[in-house]
């Protein structure tokens, strides 16, 4: 017999519940604190946010971009591997944002975010998913530089109830899911109270290079501004497709939800498949918005 099965038997039923009761709320105590400070992100730089996605399209708006603006007019919130890149880097992101769970589970993809992240010699808050959390304080602690903090993982987009939804992101409860990094990547900044939100490279493009073997094995290509190869697939093409529904339905929530915040968001990106946020360009202006 167990020591805590012994203890439970000679122990009076109303001594032991009450002792489980105040382990719980002690757990819970702590879990609360844990959670205060590692959800408690800098005060903003700037009232206006760049958020750079993975896509092709920031190649162009980069060159545009640093010929006509002060990048320290702007916060940078950057996502994955795009650290490897010196264009990149030269913005100094106040933010960097991981969720998918190769990060975190794949050991090629964890070396590769240690090599990245040991190279960041600015002050940055690395944002990963409450599932995550305590892996990423193992993984990621290598640098001084480096922040490590929390979003919730729970997807408020699933809810039928949108205020609701809405309310359990104010308090911090759930997000609007973690499907794609750039969901969590605007979330963030919407969650920071950023009036304007500006997202490059968010194309939305991975089906047009979406291919299938004679072993019905698929493959797509990352299609990334930085270089990566294709990726073998492990889900099949009915799971892909429902995996890109969902990620839509959270921009689409997104978008709902920054409107209800008043916060104004731009996809610079005019090429994108993404019609969830209006495109326009950096000077706010946007193209009429007539998604049907």
């Amino acid at each position: 017999m167990k020591l805590k099965q012994f203890i439970k038997q000679i122990t009076p039923p109303i001594l032991w519940n009450s002792f489980k009761f105040i382990k719980n709320q002690l757990k819970k105590l702590l879990y609360l604190k844990n959670l205060s400070h590692s959800t408690t992100f800098p005060e903003q730089r700037n009232n206006k946010a760049i958020i750079i996605a993975n896509g092709p399209s920031f190649n162009e708006f980069y060159l545009h971009f640093k010929e006509k603006y002060d990048t320290t007019q702007f916060d940078i919130i950057t996502v994955n591997f795009s650290l490897e890149a010196k264009e990149v880097c030269a913005f100094f992101p106040l933010y960097h944002v991981l969720i998918d769970p190769g990060f975190f589970t794949d050991e090629f993809s964890i070396k590769r975010t240690q090599i990245m992240l040991k190279k960041v010699d600015w002050k940055i808050n690395l944002v990963v998913p409450d599932i995550f959390y305590e892996k990423a304080l193992t993984q990621y602690n290598v640098n001084s530089n480096i922040s490590i903090k929390q979003m919730p993982s729970r997807a408020a987009s699933d809810l039928a109830d949108q205020q609701t939804a809405f309310h359990l992101c104010d308090k911090g409860l759930a997000s609007a899911g973690c499907m794609n990094v750039p969901v969590m990547a605007i979330f963030l900044a919407i969650k920071l109270r950023y009036s304007n939100i500006y997202i490059t490279g968010l194309d939305m493009t991975t089906f047009r290079d979406v291919s299938c073997d004679v072993n019905c094995i698929n493959y797509f290509n990352p299609n990334h501004f930085y270089k990566d190869s294709p990726i073998k697939n492990s889900q099949n093409m009915m799971e892909s497709y429902r995996s890109e529904y969902i990620a839509f339905r959270q921009y689409y929530f997104l978008a709902d939800y920054a409107k209800y915040k008043c916060i104004n968001i731009i996809n610079l990106s005019l090429g994108s498949l993404l019609d969830a946020f209006p495109k326009g360009n950096m000077s706010g202006e946007t193209y009429p918005f007539l998604r049907p």
